[in-house]
């Protein structure tokens, strides 16, 4: 079954939602496309408030931005917008939404294709520790479990950024 059938009936069962900027500019077009679980769309929702009370209406803004940013096809900066995990042959990668002096999100999901994402976990960077803490370790794990019992061995695993996002050519017309 190809990638596309099989996120159509993760969509369907209600496993995944499509990402939108919820007050796109007339001019936008995706560039990208941006799936979310339950997980992510709950703690950073397209609009309205987020279930976890830890994530103020700036983070949640900042969030949203960063969203609009990726599915607009903009540039995205390699280890400061965007960063493959290690073992970076795994194919899990975490969209970061950075803001100096504050509390960070952190977006952990995989690529099934070049241009597709599916975010899988949202996390308050303080929360997940230090790399191979537990925090870490749980949400690259939920990720993995779901790549592989969803999507499989398809998708992408390069140590390359530009294998899974075309970059700086942007959507907004």
């Amino acid at each position: 079954m190809s990638i596309d059938l099989k996120i159509q009936e993760l969509l369907h069962a209600r496993k995944l939602c499509l990402y939108s900027p919820a007050y796109p500019d007339p001019d936008f077009h995706m560039g990208r496309e941006l799936y979310m679980t339950d997980d992510v769309r709950s703690r950073c929702p397209a609009s309205g408030r987020s279930c976890d009370n830890t994530i103020t209406p700036q983070m949640l803004a900042e969030a949203r931005a960063l969203f609009d940013k990726f599915v607009g096809g903009e540039e995205l900066e390699e280890d400061v917008h965007l960063k493959i995990l290690d073992p970076k042959l795994h194919g899990i990668v975490e969209l970061r939404i950075t803001q100096p002096h504050r509390q960070q999100n952190r977006i952990v999901g995989f690529f099934p294709r070049k241009n597709l994402m599916i975010a899988v976990r949202a996390r308050l960077r303080g929360t997940l520790g230090d790399r191979g803490d537990g925090g870490w370790t749980n949400a690259i794990g939920a990720t993995s479990t779901f790549k592989a019992s969803h999507l499989g061995d398809e998708c992408i695993k390069s140590v390359r950024i530009d294998d899974y996002i075309s970059n700086g050519v942007s959507a907004w017309k």
